[in-house]
């Protein structure tokens, strides 16, 4: 009798020993799978997501930089018609679509500290699209000589279209017929950015008054 129980407790020890069957070893390493699937494909999607927020960011830092840059230029426009390259006038301020430079105009505000270089405080600025790109033109003189060449700076990727519109007085536009000798009162700059849609900025011009409609 105390052989015979002696031999059963054997049997169960060797029982509890045995470990896990192949087909537990299986299943387990399935739903280890799963589960590991699962968090990659979690942790992917949060990396794509953290990477889309940073192209944004960076997308409206862009944005906004090129935004401060035209306002800065708008805020110092000044009717100082000046000379081209033939000595031909030309007016303060040129809207043309159909040019290669689209805005032309002469800004104050140039900085020349205890006027230390020999050039004017006044400056001549153009803006147009080339390759998608939105870029700023100036000129290191006003009344420029036959090879007088603009420095060139993109200041926005991704544009698709430039344009600029003329205001009066009473807010309303101005055609091409209006009085080119004159400066308006303020200008609406188009941006089209392709699928990402558009940006209208109205600037008013120095020295507008304060009740005008725009």
């Amino acid at each position: 009798m105390y052989k015979k129980s002696k031999q059963f407790s054997r049997q169960r020890e060797l029982v509890d020993m045995r470990g896990f069957t192949l087909l537990e070893i299986i299943i387990a390493l399935a739903i280890f799978a799963v589960v590991m699937v699962l968090v990659s494909g979690g942790l992917s999607m949060v990396v794509r997501a953290e990477e889309q927020i940073h192209v944004r960011e960076h997308r409206l830092a862009e944005l906004q930089f090129a935004m401060l840059i035209i306002a800065h230029d708008m805020e110092q426009i000044v009717n100082r018609p000046v000379r081209d390259e033939t000595g031909a006038l030309e007016n303060a301020l040129i809207v043309n679509p159909n040019a290669n430079k689209q805005l032309v105009f002469t800004r104050g505000g140039v900085i020349n500290p205890g006027m230390l270089y020999q050039r004017s405080t006044l400056q001549r600025v153009a803006y147009g699209v080339t390759d998608k790109q939105l870029v700023r033109y100036n000129w290191a003189v006003l009344d420029r000589v036959e090879n007088s060449q603009p420095t060139s700076r993109p200041i926005l990727q991704g544009v698709t279209n430039f344009s600029v519109d003329r205001l009066n007085e009473r807010g309303e536009l101005i055609g091409q017929g209006g009085d080119a000798n004159m400066l308006p009162v303020a200008l609406v700059v188009h941006i089209s950015l392709g699928a990402e849609g558009e940006i209208h900025r109205t600037f008013a011009l120095p020295g507008v008054m304060s009740n005008v409609s725009l």
